[in-house]
């Protein structure tokens, strides 16, 4: 029970998310920007999780 909640709330962030980027694409003044941010808060994360391995 608990873990399909788990993983209902999982696909709803998810859902959610995809839509957001969609809104920001489509209505957002600069495409470069949105694409921009997107690309820095993958990035950014990745780089962080990458240093704490190698450190």
């Amino acid at each position: 029970m608990l873990q399909g909640f788990a993983i209902a709330m999982a696909l709803g962030l998810v859902v959610t998310a995809i839509i957001g980027i969609v809104m920001a694409l489509r209505f957002g003044r600069s495409r470069r920007a949105v694409l921009a941010v997107l690309a820095a808060g993958f990035m950014l994360p990745a780089a962080l999780i990458l240093m704490s391995w190698l450190a």
